[in-house]
């Protein structure tokens, strides 16, 4: 089918916040699979052509929609692209995230996928905007065929990108008769003027169109907390606990209608409301909340008969009554728990001294060692002893940076988002903690991967505990120190295609004028920590100055080809090595790989080398993009092959007195560029070779001359002769006579025999 681009456009800035990149859509090439286009314009000069990504999958129709925004607000745009045939049964469709690393050729994505047979979900999408007030760009996306009349779905995004649960689901079906509903969505306009933005659904199949005007959205933030500073006992028959919320948001009003609603004890009963409760058990308390201004009343509980030694838990959750508003779920904090122990075996004061220490170990061992790409996942224990009274409402707190988070977490842990985008996990370790507990949390490591050039070399993750117990140990706290090990390097080998030439014409007997070959490089990753870029640097000889301070040309390359061996589709024009001549000064040569150590016969070859300062050299340097997930440890990166013109006839005679063999050698090294701390990895690794070809006048110049073999041989025979002559003339032939010989043995027989011993009956 022809290319059809521009079946979907849309821009952004998805590199930086300075050039704005276009981007259209071709879903119906190559057989439906689909592809879509960067490129921009560089001020009056032709449009600049970037990167083309493909789809994933034949006949998904990759590109049948595009939109553009920041979902995860890092500054760049990302690129939501639609895939509405894309099928695990049959045509559910998938939604792509493509988001750029630094420069053009490097991307990351991810995807949602429909999960109804034949909605075609990925059919549209739009970016809404900032729909929940939240700093991240919201995405709607239309199913036109699910459960037949259509849906729509909301996703929002978040730090981690565009979440993979919708927050919103609208279908077709809830406003009449419709069908196709989704199958095309406005941008967003602010048709009511309240401030947020409104949307316009087509169901083109029944033809109606269907406006959605969004709502003031708010976040809630309450709490509950304790009244008294006396613990409850024995003899307590009532407390008070303490209720406080406020909201914020924009354009909203200035009080809020709620309804509150408290569960008190619910598994013994102990206590109660001085209100009838529902048919449920709970008690519910209309009130109000205030914009922006936190307000607290005090809730009367009466207890009754029933057991003073387990926490009485009593909690609280909010709902709005009859409110043009809704509350971001997400972003709010509508529920809210206190437990109140009772104070037990503390001695005849009643309160309760503590002695808590805590000790942290790892998976990792002593050091706390993290090799960057290593495991997914660190094991933290926290071992927890009490050497006092009880402490009661034990509790573990663990400070995470906003790039670390939990694998898992514990029935007993829950997650504190705080202001500045960290995270505090808070643990239960005991209600009371009398002797001793352990904690083990899983930590998820992939976004330390990721962006492990934002952190210095070490993790710091604060530790501490809490009790409603007095504790006399002021130093409860520890600070986990995670060390960041870069596990990163690269290899390289090098070999000639073909290893010896003869410069003579067989048939004529002439020097050739000119002899191609070929010099072949393999570079490989080593390590666990992933790469992004490494340089390749090849010295290539291909002039020499004469004895009249002339420059020669001897060498040029002919052609220079870069494979790679990772699945990552690339450009071709993307990837094009780049050649400069060297100065003698500027020559970097690894000393401990000489090319003068590889030829044996010195006196009779020609080096043609980058060491030689007679000899100018020029620099092929490739930059190789290493996607993350594309190269596994310890596997090969990319094959260079340089094919070179030797230039045989412009070698001066004056350097050919006494030389029948040329040796031609190239020098090649690798580095990694990208991340900057790369060259870390422990083990073997060669980071520089020396490949070489030898020219022959003949190639059995090579070999050793028969003459000299046979020369070789009559000398040894000539050296064994004058050996035997001279130990005839020292006697060392001779023999003894017979009888002197019997007479020394029998002399021996009686100086060495030992006399017989008696034994005794």
């Amino acid at each position: 089918m022809a290319l059809i681009l521009g079946y979907g456009v849309t821009s952004g800035f998805y590199f930086d916040n300075e050039t704005r990149w276009y981007v259209a859509s071709s879903p119906q090439v190559d057989d439906n699979m689909g592809t879509i286009q960067f490129f921009h314009y560089n001020g009056d000069n032709p449009v600049v052509i970037g990167r083309k990504i493909e789809g994933a999958q034949y006949e998904e129709y990759f590109g049948a929609s595009v939109t553009s925004c920041d979902v995860d607000n890092d500054g760049r745009d990302d690129l939501i692209v639609g895939a509405p045939s894309w099928s695990d049964k049959g045509d559910e469709g998938r939604i792509y995230i493509i988001s750029a690393r630094r420069n053009v050729n490097v991307f990351e994505r991810s995807w949602i996928d429909g999960k109804f047979e034949g909605a075609r979900f990925g059919s549209s999408v739009v970016c809404l905007g900032d729909l929940d007030r939240d700093g991240y760009g919201d995405v709607a996306v239309g199913a036109p065929y699910e459960d037949k009349s259509g849906a729509v779905y909301i996703f929002n995004g978040g730090r981690y990108g565009l979440s993979q649960v919708p927050s919103q689901k609208i279908l077709g079906k809830d406003f009449g008769r419709l069908s196709g509903f989704g199958l095309s969505i406005s941008e967003p306009r602010d048709v009511d003027g309240n401030g947020y933005p409104d949307v316009a659904v087509g169901a083109y199949r029944s033809g109606h169109a269907v406006l959605f005007r969004a709502q003031p959205v708010v976040q809630v933030k309450i709490s509950l907390s304790y009244v008294n500073s006396a613990r409850l006992n024995s003899n307590t028959t009532d407390f008070s606990v303490r209720f406080c919320g406020y909201y914020e948001g924009y354009r909203v009003p200035q009080t809020l209608r709620v309804m509150r609603i408290f569960r008190v004890d619910e598994v013994l009963r102990r206590g109660v409301l001085d209100l009838p409760p529902t048919d449920n058990g709970t008690y519910e308390i209309e009130g109000l909340l205030h914009y922006g201004r936190e307000i607290c009343t005090d809730v009367p509980i009466i207890l009754q008969e029933g057991t003073k030694t387990e926490p009485i838990d009593i909690s609280v959750s909010l709902s709005l009554i009859n409110e043009a508003v809704i509350i971001n779920k997400f972003r709010s904090k509508i529920d809210a728990t206190v437990r109140l122990p009772f104070d037990v075996d503390c001695g005849s004061d009643d309160i309760c001294i503590s002695n808590l220490t805590s000790e942290v170990t790892t998976s990792l061992g002593p050091g706390n060692n993290y090799i960057l790409g290593g495991e997914k996942t660190i094991k933290i224990t926290i071992d927890v002893r009490n050497n006092g009274e009880p402490a009661y409402d034990t509790q573990v707190h663990v400070l995470l940076p906003d790039f670390l988070s939990l694998a898992s977490i514990s029935f007993d842990c829950e997650e504190k988002h705080l202001i500045n985008r960290s995270i505090e996990v808070i643990c239960d370790i005991g209600n009371p903690l009398r002797s001793q507990n352990s904690l083990t949390l899983d930590l998820a490591m992939s976004q330390v991967e990721i962006e492990s050039e934002l952190f210095s070399e070490s993790i710091q993750v604060p530790i501490y505990l809490t009790t409603q117990s007095t504790n006399i140990n002021q130093r409860g706290s520890n600070n986990l120190f995670i060390n960041l090990v870069v596990d990163a390097s690269v290899d390289i080998t090098g070999r000639a295609e073909e290893s010896i030439y003869s410069y003579i014409n067989s048939s004529e007997g002439e020097k050739l004028d000119r002899i191609r070959f070929s010099h072949i490089y393999n570079v490989k990753k080593l390590g666990l920590t992933a790469i992004e870029q490494a340089a390749l640097t090849v010295l290539v000889p291909t002039h020499l100055r004469n004895s009249r301070s002339e420059i020669i040309e001897i060498a040029r390359i002919n052609a220079s080809s870069l494979t790679f061996f990772d699945s990552t589709s690339r450009e071709n024009n993307d990837y094009v090595c780049k050649t400069e001549r060297i100065e003698n000064d500027k020559k970097i040569i690894e000393k401990n790989l000489n090319a003068t150590e590889i030829v044996s016969s010195r006196n009779r070859t020609l080096l043609l080398n980058c060491e030689n300062s007679e000899i100018i050299c020029v620099n092929v340097t490739c930059l190789m993009d290493v996607p993350r997930e594309s190269v596994n440890p310890n596997s090969a990166i990319a094959e260079l092959k340089l094919t070179i013109d030797f230039l045989l006839k412009n070698v001066p005679d004056e350097f050919m007195i006494s030389k029948d063999i040329i040796y031609f050698a190239s020098n090649a090294s690798v580095r990694v560029t990208h991340p900057s701390r790369g060259g870390e990895v422990s083990g073997m690794k060669r980071n520089s070779v020396i490949v070489g070809t030898t020219f022959l006048e003949t190639l059995s110049a090579a070999q050793v001359s028969i003459w000299i073999i046979v020369v070789s041989v009559l000398i040894g025979i000539l050296l064994l002769a004058l050996l035997i002559f001279a130990l005839i003339k020292l006697g060392f032939f001779k023999r003894k006579q017979k009888e002197a010989l019997d007479a020394l043995k029998a002399d021996s027989d009686v100086n060495y025999y030992l006399p017989a011993f008696q034994l005794r009956e």
